[in-house]
């Protein structure tokens, strides 16, 4: 029972097949071994138990020697194979925005971990808090499996951005392993990125201004299209989570003016109150929902010339244009003009 508490979407299974076959493991026996299915890795909805990858990642590591295995996995990741997220993460307009993307849907990606971005001293980090059995207090991912998503995070950060970005800091809150391994010691330690052990988070640490710079294959419109469908995955995905809901119940009425709560709330099927209370409970407010998806969907809009600034502030709500450009300088510190500008000036990241 303890071991179906937490799972992970069953794409991960894909890089995982892909390592067993290079060393050369006899697949299904092996996943069958620990209560995997390789079929599972068919299923883009699918879930697979974290306690389980666990198990299999040790017997991997243990039979390929040092955590080559695990390297290996991280480095064969694709965002492709998690479908809608995946998609949604490459069309991002930077890595920032991308690891952003990455924390706020994580949960469609794991429930063992939680993810959070933060910007301090013109870095930026991506954290890793990791959840823990509630019978026994251990850990819901192991070491290696925590060493794993994070070379998976930043071998991915690397082709987002041509090469070009990497870590500037790894942290870890575990131990050094007991044994070497050459292979990802150097993979980690490549130009010039420490790597801390026994910190307080898990975490990667990003230089913020070239991970605010705009990626090869940034593409709001693609962005834009792929984030509603994801939003409507985790609707379906995650019903506890009314965030999701009201954010997408939102951005369906803004083109008509400003929604009110009570109308969200008589249409998603609760009382104000009873909306309210579950807003409160997950941390957050109506009122910073409509402010957080007006700001995303205006900057998303911007980035499209066929738009005028007066069609975009009506698409996000706003009756006049100079109501919107007096909110746009509270979001962006600029007017939309001004955004657009340095948006078309800037060009893309080249490697």
């Amino acid at each position: 029972m303890m071991s179906a508490e937490y799972s992970a979407l069953s794409g991960f299974l894909i890089p995982i097949i892909m390592s067993m076959k290079k060393f050369e493991f006899d697949v299904e026996p092996t996943l069958s071994r620990f209560g995997i299915l390789e079929s599972e890795a068919n299923n883009p909805e699918g879930r697979v138990s974290v306690d389980r990858l666990g198990h299999l990642f040790a017997f991997c590591n243990k039979k390929v020697g040092g955590r080559a295995f695990g390297l290996d996995v991280a480095q064969n990741f694709r965002l492709s194979t998690l479908h809608i997220f995946g998609y949604a993460i490459q069309s991002s307009y930077s890595l920032k925005d991308a690891l952003e993307q990455f924390a706020k849907y994580r949960r469609m990606l794991s429930n063992s971990v939680q993810i959070h971005t933060r910007v301090e001293n013109a870095k930026l980090f991506i954290e890793f808090d990791v959840e823990r059995y509630k019978d026994s207090g251990r850990l819901a991912l192991t070491p290696q499996l925590i060493e794993a998503l994070s070379i998976g995070v930043i071998s991915q950060s690397r082709e987002m951005m041509s090469g070009y970005i990497g870590p500037i800091d790894i942290k870890f809150s575990f131990e050094p392993f007991s044994e070497p391994c050459p292979e990802v010691a150097s993979y980690l330690l490549e130009k010039d990125c420490t790597v801390e052990y026994q910190c307080e988070k898990n975490a990667i640490v990003f230089d913020l201004q070239l991970a605010s710079l705009q990626s090869p294959g940034s593409n709001p419109l693609m962005n834009m299209v792929h984030t509603k469908l994801l939003n409507t995955f985790m609707e379906r995905f995650d019903r506890s989570n009314i965030t999701y809901l009201v954010e997408n119940k939102i951005a369906e009425e803004l083109r008509y003016g400003n929604p009110s709560q009570s109308k969200i709330a008589e249409e998603l099927g609760y009382s104000l109150r009873n909306l309210q209370r579950r807003l409160r409970e997950q941390g957050t407010s109506f009122k910073d929902i409509l402010e957080e998806t007006r700001k995303n969907l205006a900057t998303t809009y911007i980035k499209q010339p066929q738009y005028t600034i007066s069609e975009v502030g009506h698409m996000v709500g706003f009756s006049n244009v100079a109501n919107f450009n007096r909110a746009f300088r509270r979001w962006e510190d600029c007017s939309p003009g001004e955004y657009r500008e340095r948006y078309f000036s800037k060009g893309r990241l080249t490697a």
